[in-house]
């Protein structure tokens, strides 16, 4: 019996179909494609889909060999290469920011470093501002001070002339009035004991001779009628005496007055001076107040420019050190990654040419006992072969797939 439609076309759809591979069939994977791999997922360049596709086709275009590759597996091959073009554009990005960083922070330091010689100098003018203003200060102090005891001298010879005066005219004051209340009554013919007493007090303070009180005490007291010529005679020495010391005490007022106006005046031109040092010694000493303050305001300066000087060294050598990273990086990259992405994506260099046979006599000949053997061995494959027995050359090493 024929075989039904059904049966016939069971052996046949079964030979049609493809066995999967089996795992000793698939070739190993090429290291170098492992590592290109792993260096695409570490440059974090791309995002997580891009790489993983990355990833998933790089072993079957660029682990395939070149002379095996088919024109797709090709444009995946030059693919690849953009990838690992724009991870080397990166590095490459960032040692050119690195190396504006370093520019940029060694042009700062340049420029702090002459800002902090410019504080420097300007530190020594201010220094020699300060030490002048200050001799001139202490000579307007010792000015001031030398001043300001004239004027307590003048002062106190001001006080005392007009003390000295005070104490004469009010004396003279009160020689006239006892002279003209009690004295002249007494001597019209009053009677007042009191008066008597007040009188003879007077002329003791005025310095009458004993003699003269004693008697002007027993005259004083008696009527007109009563004094005799020796009363009138001591009523008139005694009247001299008021009017002496009267005339005296008058003189010693007007001397004192002008003890008084000339150290009033001596006083007045001392004040003026003085008060013009005091002037001129409020005005050093605030010209000495702001050097000072100018002079600690560029120590301020300077400090904060060493200060700025230490912290651009610190980011200098941060910047040279992280430009140093990136530049070995960058070689490290070319050495692990692109170095060998060319291996692979490139043809393999052809074999190098066998040795010439007239070399090989050559090198045959100069042993001896081999010359016959080895020209036997060289010229038999020269005969033996005619121009369709060519040989063909052995598969250079490395063109398998990987």
């Amino acid at each position: 019996m024929a075989p039904s439609r059904k049966q016939a076309a069971t052996p046949a759809s079964k030979s049609s179909r493809k066995r999967p591979k089996k795992a000793q069939d698939i070739a190993p994977v090429d290291p170098r494609v492992k590592e290109l791999s792993r260096a695409l997922q570490q440059s974090q360049q791309f995002p997580e889909e891009v790489s993983s596709m990355l990833k998933a086709i790089m072993p079957y275009s660029l682990g395939v060999a070149h002379a095996e590759r088919s024109p797709c597996q090709h444009e995946v091959v030059d693919m690849l290469s953009d990838a690992f073009l724009q991870v080397e554009a990166e590095f490459t990005s960032r040692i050119t920011e690195a190396e504006a960083k370093t520019q940029s922070v060694g042009s700062s330091q340049a420029e702090v470093l002459q800002k902090t010689t410019n504080f420097e100098a300007a530190i020594q003018q201010r220094v020699e501002a300060v030490t002048a203003k200050k001799a001139e200060f202490e000579q307007a102090k010792a000015i001031k001070k030398t001043n300001e005891e004239r004027l307590a001298k003048a002062a106190a010879a001001l006080k005392d002339s007009s003390g000295q005066l005070d104490k004469i005219a009010v004396r003279l004051e009160r020689v006239k009035v006892v002279h003209k209340e009690k004295y002249v009554p007494l001597q019209e013919g009053s009677i007042d004991l009191a008066a008597v007493g007040t009188v003879v007090a007077m002329g003791k303070q005025l310095g009458f001779d004993d003699s003269l009180l004693l008697s002007a005490q027993a005259v004083l007291g008696k009527p007109v009628e009563a004094r005799t010529q020796f009363d009138l005679m001591v009523f008139q020495n005694f009247q001299d005496e008021v009017t002496k010391q009267m005339a005296a005490l008058e003189e010693d007022v007007t001397k004192c007055e002008a003890d008084k106006s000339r150290n009033a005046e001596a006083f007045e031109s001392v004040n003026v001076e003085c008060d013009a040092e005091k002037s001129k010694f409020g005005a050093i000493e605030m010209e000495l107040a702001a050097a000072v303050a100018e002079e600690a305001k560029h120590r301020d300066d300077l400090a904060n420019a060493a200060s700025a000087v230490k912290e651009l060294e610190a980011s200098s050598l941060e910047a040279a050190d992280a430009l140093e990273r990136e530049r070995a990086r960058l070689s490290a990259f070319h050495e692990e990654v692109i170095d060998k992405f060319r291996e692979l994506k490139e043809p393999p260099p052809p074999p190098p040419p066998p040795p010439e046979a007239a070399s090989v006599l050559e090198v045959e000949a100069s042993v001896p006992g081999v010359e016959t053997e080895a020209t036997g061995v060289a010229a038999q494959p020269q005969v033996s072969k005619g121009p369709d027995d060519m040989p063909v050359d052995a598969p250079a090493a490395g063109t398998s797939s990987v």
